[in-house]
């Protein structure tokens, strides 16, 4: 694994990451990650799953592969599966998309749905990530995203792009100023069930299906 994903600074933020975000979850996206993920059953592939946040709220009919390539991460997602509180079946690999393991057990059309959760943000190129992740997919699968995105207002979109350079420095990578939902229409996805809210940045809460 490259330092890119296991530096210094990585551990510091991933070790700091779920306290930081303590008040957001409660008060704005763990409902709409239970609404979300609750009913999802058959293999899932989860994209990014950093420490583990979403594993308590899958149901016990899911088989769940989550991605993430930070060491720091990953260890805390493994300590969520070892406290026994995940009723699904959760598998965490230290896998990029492109990884030839991957692809080796899970060919073109594997996945019932695809999870992207505040993710989407930091890959360097989304539409091709979500290119890939629309192979994985079966043909009436299914993308969940819950991702914070580009302000609709001039002034929003504005204040976004002068933070930007140091939010993506200090939030490893994290891009306040993208505009998810059209990279996703980009990627080959539709909405079928989108909401858009707002807590301290703007946020798509959704699923996706594959265009045919």
């Amino acid at each position: 694994m490259s330092d890119e994903h296991n530096g210094w600074y990585n551990k510091i933020f991933s070790a700091a990451y779920d306290p930081v975000m303590s008040v957001v979850e409660k008060n704005a996206l763990s409902g709409r990650r239970q609404a979300l993920l609750g009913n999802l059953t058959g293999r899932i592939l989860e994209l990014g799953c950093g420490t583990g946040i979403n594993f308590e709220f899958y149901g016990k009919d899911a088989e769940v592969l989550a991605l993430e390539p930070s060491d720091a991460m990953r260890a805390q997602a493994q300590q969520r599966i070892a406290q026994n509180t995940c009723a699904a079946k959760i598998r965490v690999e230290g896998w990029l998309l492109d990884d030839a393991r991957l692809t080796a057990e899970f060919p073109v059309g594997s996945f019932d749905a695809v999870v992207c959760t505040l993710v989407l943000c930091t890959v360097p190129d989304p539409v091709a990530i979500l290119s890939q992740l629309r192979k994985f997919l079966k043909k009436d699968g299914r993308l969940i995203a819950l991702e914070h995105v580009r302000a609709k207002s001039d002034a929003g979109q504005w204040v976004q792009n002068l933070m930007n350079p140091l939010w993506r420095h200090m939030a490893e990578g994290c891009q306040l100023n993208r505009d998810t939902h059209a990279n996703l229409e980009q990627a080959g996805f539709r909405a079928a069930k989108k909401e858009e809210f707002d807590f301290g940045l703007p946020f798509i809460s959704g699923v996706y299906a594959p265009v045919q």
